[in-house]
């Protein structure tokens, strides 16, 4: 009898830990959505890496430094980063990266912050600035590379 309550506690203590663990992961999904709605409206810049100025890369790499996680500078970096997620399995905070340049097919040359509800935030060179867009435009769904999870629950 003693054996089975003590199994009894460590299955309770694991739920515990497992609910912990999600709140946490929670948290700081959240904490990225927070951080990136910070930045609507900053005025984009090719190379810009402030709230001055910002291109896609530094944009993504300082809404995760606001959560402790250090990315690479640029985009192409930034996509060798993390687990790959498939479209069906994205959640908030998971990063998409885009082909945009005709001249480089295949080859990440954008990114952004997927905010959930099927939304988008980047920062954008056609709007000039950080954007939140519906991810299901035919532009952006056909122009995916890689989606990367970068904050998980171990």
């Amino acid at each position: 009898m003693i054996f089975f309550c003590f199994f009894s506690f460590l299955k309770k203590d694991k739920l515990k830990l497992q609910k912990n663990k999600k709140t946490l992961l929670n948290n700081l999904l959240n904490k990225i959505v927070k951080e990136s709605n910070t930045y609507l409206g900053t005025p984009y810049l090719w190379g810009g890496t402030t709230k001055n100025g910002i291109d896609c890369s530094a944009f993504v790499k300082n809404v995760y430094l606001s959560i402790g996680i250090k990315l690479p500078r640029v985009s192409q970096n930034q996509a060798k980063v993390g687990k790959t997620i498939t479209l069906d399995k994205i959640r908030k905070g998971d990063l998409i990266f885009f082909e945009t340049d005709k001249n480089r097919p295949n080859t990440v040359s954008h990114v952004g912050i997927y905010l959930g509800s099927g939304n988008l935030i980047h920062a954008s060179s056609k709007n000039k600035k950080v954007v939140i867009v519906p991810l299901n435009q035919g532009y952006f769904l056909s122009k995916i590379v890689i989606i990367k999870r970068i904050v998980d629950v171990i």
